[in-house]
């Protein structure tokens, strides 16, 4: 029966035949090799046979929330969102609450991916109530590592390493090797962002072995990224740049398009440190070409973002306004907040270069807003100095160490990574004044123990 499965015509007339339990798991099974390997019209196929089919509410359900996650890999998001909210009241009202905790989990993976993270938050909660209740370890896990990422997200550093290190617990005693991958990556993850780059480096390792004896050939190609990214922090260029070619062939042997585009924008940031600005130009367009082409509009936004930053840094502002333009768009269009208050930031950082400070302030106010309302605590301290630049620039001083004041604030909540990059643009901004005028600010930026 599985090499009828192999062919779709087959594998139509099989789930006719079969009993529908065994017609079901091989459908699902196709469904999901079909939409990892972005095979559009395959799993369109695939839904409109089945959906004509004569199925049980529950097992509709299930089907339902297949199709969920093709809508978010399209980044169709409403459609992606209606579905689980349907599939979660049908789950809750029939009482299948494992299904209903693995929904809870895929919602709050959604809101979490449209910087929505209260209310990704209460989802992942709920999540974990659910499984609490019935015993079932393994989505209790899942819902731990998803709370993690938002304390993660939010810069709650020991918060999130606390769920990180719950979930892995969780793995390690039910010997789920997967769920042990997962957990690995994301402590890895949040290693990095606490700059404790030899820790998430061990974490990536252990992850790659754990991929190499599941003979998993995409989790094994995304730990390889998740490796060279630490490795590009450490400043080990050269390895960085093996490490994700040989990521970038992986996932080309296996045809997964959206993580190839997602490692060329990585090997841009490489090339861009290597001060290659036109080859790091020529990836981040590569990248962002696989990305619209495949309708990736997450994709599409980080390659923007970083063709943006590059143009700027070569003093080419028009086109830099062009891709964080639109890049606003698109998170306008993916309902991604914190994507939009980045794109919002990083245009009013041009706009200020140019010396327009009224447009920089309309842009910047945008993404204060969100900053403030969604707890983007990185962000804020990065409008606060764009704030404090706007009172320099105008000679109001005491305002200027008000927003200093504040952006220490925010990026104390964000980590000591953070509070580091803020203290030097602070310092370097203090060092563009005249003598009297730096003299008099510079003792606000210095904190006790230390000398000027």
């Amino acid at each position: 029966m599985e090499n009828l499965a192999s062919e779709l015509d087959f594998l139509l007339e099989y789930v006719r035949l079969a009993d529908a339990g065994e017609g079901l798991a091989c459908w699902l099974k196709e469904y999901e090799a079909a939409r990892q390997d972005w095979q559009v019209d395959r799993c369109q196929r695939l839904w409109s046979f089945v959906a004509a089919q004569p199925l049980d509410l529950l097992t509709a359900a299930r089907i339902r929330m297949m199709r969920a996650l093709f809508w978010v890999d399209q980044g169709k998001w409403v459609e992606a969102e209606r579905e689980y909210h349907h599939v979660l009241s049908v789950f809750e009202r029939e009482k299948d609450w494992r299904n209903a905790g693995y929904a809870l989990n895929n919602l709050g993976d959604l809101l979490l991916k449209q910087g929505q993270w209260s209310e990704a938050l209460f989802a992942f909660k709920r999540s974990a109530e659910v499984a609490r209740r019935i015993g079932d370890e393994i989505t209790l896990g899942h819902a731990l590592s998803n709370i993690a990422a938002v304390h993660e997200m939010r810069g709650e550093h020991d918060a999130a390493l606390r769920g990180y290190e719950d979930a892995l617990a969780i793995a390690r005693r039910l010997q789920d090797r997967v769920g042990e991958e997962r957990a690995l990556s994301n402590l890895g993850t949040m290693y990095r962002r606490m700059n404790r780059l030899q820790q998430a480096i061990e974490c990536y390792e252990a992850s790659i072995h754990i991929c190499q004896e599941q003979n998993d050939q995409r989790g094994l190609a995304l730990s390889l990224v998740n490796l060279g990214v630490a490795q590009y922090y450490q400043g080990e260029l050269d390895t960085a740049e093996a490490t994700l070619t040989q990521a970038l062939s992986e996932l080309q042997i296996i045809g997964d398009l959206a993580h190839v585009g997602a490692v060329l924008n990585n090997l841009g940031l490489v090339q861009r440190k290597r001060g290659n600005l036109d080859g790091a130009r020529q990836l981040f367009e590569e990248s962002r070409s696989i990305a619209h082409n495949m309708n990736d509009k997450w994709g599409e936004s980080h390659a923007l973002s970083n063709l943006g930053n590059l143009y700027k840094v070569q003093g080419n502002f028009a086109q830099a306004l062009v891709c964080h333009q639109r890049d606003v768009v698109l998170c306008q269009e993916l309902g991604d907040k914190q994507g939009l208050a980045t794109a919002f930031l990083n245009c009013a950082l041009i706009y200020a270069e140019q010396g327009d400070w009224e447009t920089a302030r309309r842009h910047g106010k945008q993404a204060w807003q969100l900053a403030l309302t969604e707890q983007y605590n990185t962000l804020h301290a990065r409008l606060s100095l764009l704030w404090m630049r706007d009172a320099l620039a105008h000679k109001e001083d005491k305002v200027a160490l008000e927003h200093w004041r504040e952006a220490q604030e925010a990026a104390d909540r964000a980590g000591k990574a953070e509070r580091a990059l803020v203290e030097a643009e602070a310092r370097r901004q203090i060092e563009r004044l005249p003598l009297h005028r730096r003299w008099k600010l510079k003792r606000w930026t210095i904190r006790p123990g230390e000398s000027a």
